[in-house]
């Protein structure tokens, strides 16, 4: 039985931001990172539950000019492909994206991904075929997002409509 909380009382906590900056986070703390880079493993949010969305986290990475490995819910690959994003299926082995377990999706993600860490003259030379791709990826999560702000705005003018 567990009768303490392994956190800090919620009340006493202080939010380290005030508002969500990811382009501060990005060259601020990513933009370093991303300058060795050809892949990466991205760990989205959600892993086990059924939550599929384009988020930040992905957009980060196609920014670095990464080549994506998506940890996250099964399905998220093929739900980020039917919104038109390019995933790299020629240089990177998405098969993980099927399985259900998310244990077996884990370890697939990176054991039949491994070549790209391993041979890293061949990576970089893919990754150099390919630099032009992840321009198609950034303007699309910005055009998303542009369509679905607009939207979201039509739809609140329905609900709040005065007739």
């Amino acid at each position: 039985h567990i009768d303490t909380d392994a956190y800090p009382p919620y009340d006493q906590l202080e939010p380290i931001a005030k508002e969500f900056l990811n382009f501060e986070n990005y060259s601020t703390n990513l933009v370093p990172l991303y300058k060795n880079s050809f892949v990466e493993y991205i760990s989205h949010t959600q892993y086990e539950t059924n939550l599929q969305r384009v988020d930040e986290k992905y957009l980060n990475s196609q920014l670095g000019a990464n080549f994506p490995i998506c940890l996250g819910p099964a399905g998220l690959v093929h739900f980020l492909r039917d919104r038109g994003f390019d995933m790299f299926d020629d240089v990177v082995n998405n098969d993980h994206d099927s399985e259900s377990d998310p244990r077996l999706r884990l370890e697939s993600a990176f054991l039949n991904n491994r070549h790209l860490i391993e041979d890293v003259e061949n990576t970089k030379k893919l990754w150099k075929e390919n630099a032009n791709r992840f321009q198609h990826n950034v303007d699309l999560f910005f055009n998303l997002c542009e369509a679905g702000q607009a939207n979201a705005e039509d739809q609140c003018r329905k609900i709040f409509a005065h007739d």
